[in-house]
């Protein structure tokens, strides 16, 4: 069957090029438009943090008037985001359009002999995106056999869609931020496999350059561990989006791997992590047998690690109340919790001091002797005069031991 495409956008009507500078809410970007800040809508919800950089290229489209529209009396946005160019890829972000997709190019191509799609089915409580009716015999495509034989012959499938934009090194992540809708509707797709009906899980990956699909055990692991628990139950599938600049979208690849396998680390809870610490003013602490140390205004990345307790070591610096015995401990008793951020990585293998030195290439300083008396590093503390979560080279190194190193 010929990929007859979606149309996502259209250049001819209001599509504006812009480019990111910042994101003050989930809902809400500000972009320099031809010299003149403008807000824009942003219809995803992810953090999308290796996406939304400042200087990124944005399209936004002109939202058409509507006064009597509800909640007219307040100021309506006049645009909204609706893709961004990402490493040389055009990468749609309005993961509303994503059922669109679906039933427009992927479940055609995926069950050509389906005798018809409805969209938005409720069952009881629950609301799924897609209810498939498959031909008499409710036959699934051989590829579904072979990862799920144990999905009855019903007839039916009941299908939920997800948009994935996080892509790295060739490799996928869903979610980009902990999602407790997305844990919500695997449980109703485990109830529905429970009762003898076929469910499954589409995965619409945004970047042609994803060569398979992880779940993404280091920002979510809940809903990565129940995935895995439903590997034998329900039916799951990744299939890639390439978007031209017309606005059409087409399938790049109808069956990228789902690899749950590398994974598997989240059930034991071991990595590294990195904390970023804001420190507003000059900050002076006594730190054990470091002495006093002096601060100065800034970010601090601290390197470390936890061995079957990743998750409660990243929570408990983030503690206001508990004893203090590592130097960092010293370091977080003088901020707030609110400027402490947690960056786990989730692996079998003993990242943290390889890590530390690799952030050490990209700090303006060290402090020496922090955090790394157990070790021959310098430093496990180091000083980045901006936010380093807005920085380019700072995040592909996040991504780099995300995304592979992590994974090896």
């Amino acid at each position: 069957m010929t990929d007859p495409g979606c149309k996502l956008f259209d250049r001819s009507r209001g599509i504006h090029e812009a480019t990111f500078v910042e994101r003050p809410n989930r809902f809400l970007v500000r972009c320099d438009l031809e010299g003149a800040v403008v807000e824009a809508h942003c219809p995803n919800p992810g953090r999308m943090l290796e996406i939304l950089l400042p200087g990124t290229p944005l399209l936004l489209q002109k939202r058409p008037d509507r006064a009597d529209r509800r909640g007219a009396g307040k100021r309506p946005l006049e645009y909204s985001l609706v893709a961004a160019r990402h490493q040389g890829i055009l990468v749609p972000l309005a993961s509303a359009r994503a059922n669109d997709l679906a039933e427009r190019i992927v479940v055609p191509l995926l069950f050509p002999d389906a005798r018809s799609t409805r969209r938005e089915i409720t069952m009881g409580k629950s609301r799924l995106d897609f209810l498939i009716e498959l031909d008499e015999q409710g036959k699934l495509e051989e590829q579904a056999r072979r990862r799920a034989s144990s999905l009855p012959g019903a007839g039916q499938l009941f299908l939920e869609v997800k948009a994935c934009t996080l892509v790295a090194e060739g490799t996928a992540m869903f979610p980009d931020a902990p999602t407790l809708r997305g844990l919500k509707h695997l449980e109703e797709l485990e109830s529905l496999a429970a009762q003898g009906r076929a469910a499954g899980i589409l995965f619409l990956l945004m970047n042609p350059r994803a060569r398979r699909l992880v779940p993404n055990l280091h920002t979510d692991p809940a809903f990565t561990s129940k995935l895995l628990s439903l590997r034998e139950k329900i039916w799951m599938r990744a299939v890639s989006i390439r978007t031209a600049e017309n606005g059409r979208s087409t399938v790049a690849s109808p069956d990228v791997p789902v690899d749950l396998t590398a994974a598997a680390a989240v059930l034991e809870d071991s990595g590294a992590y990195l904390l970023i610490i804001k420190v507003p003013g000059q900050t002076r602490f006594a730190a054990g047998s470091l002495g006093e140390i002096l601060l100065m205004p800034g970010w601090y990345v601290y390197a470390g690690s936890g061995r079957k307790n990743l998750s409660a070591r990243i929570a408990r610096h983030q503690r206001r109340r508990k004893k203090l015995h590592w130097h960092i401990d010293h370091l977080l008793a003088c901020v707030r919790t609110a400027d402490i951020t947690g960056l786990p990585i989730r692996s079998r293998h003993d990242l943290e001091c390889a890590l530390a030195r690799e952030v050490a290439t990209l700090a303006e300083e060290a402090v020496p002797g922090f955090g790394c008396s157990d070790c021959a590093c310098r430093s496990h503390l180091f000083r980045f005069a901006r936010d380093p979560l807005g920085d380019r080279a700072f995040l592909d190194l996040l991504l780099h031991y995300r995304h592979r190193v992590a994974l090896a």
